[in-house]
């Protein structure tokens, strides 16, 4: 069976870049100058393609998993969705919406 990306990185980007040829993770205390290598390519182009397809790979993975009923992440819906969480204010969320969208068009 061939293994996918996320086989071989986890299904977490946290910390994890691009340096030269490598992908590497770091820490969050240590992101600039302690890191730990997942794998080397033999041209930094390579490398790149790769994480982008991971990347691809994590995303099509978090979308199949999203509820049929949730908005699209980044629409007005699901910001409004966000916002109107916790808000006892009485502000009309959806009409918002409804009026960044208009603005859009």
């Amino acid at each position: 069976m061939q293994k996918t990306w996320i086989d071989l990185f986890g299904r977490n980007a946290d910390f994890v870049r691009v340096d030269g040829c490598q992908i590497v993770r770091g820490t969050e205390e240590h992101w600039k100058n302690q890191f730990t290598v997942l794998w080397h390519f033999d041209t930094p182009e390579q490398a790149e393609e790769s994480f982008q397809a991971w990347l691809r790979e994590i995303i099509a993975e978090q979308d199949a998993k999203r509820s049929p009923h949730e908005p699209p992440p980044g629409s007005w819906a699901s910001v409004a969705r966000m916002m109107a969480q916790g808000d006892d204010s009485g502000f009309d969320w959806d009409a918002w919406k409804d009026e960044m969208k208009e603005r859009d068009m």
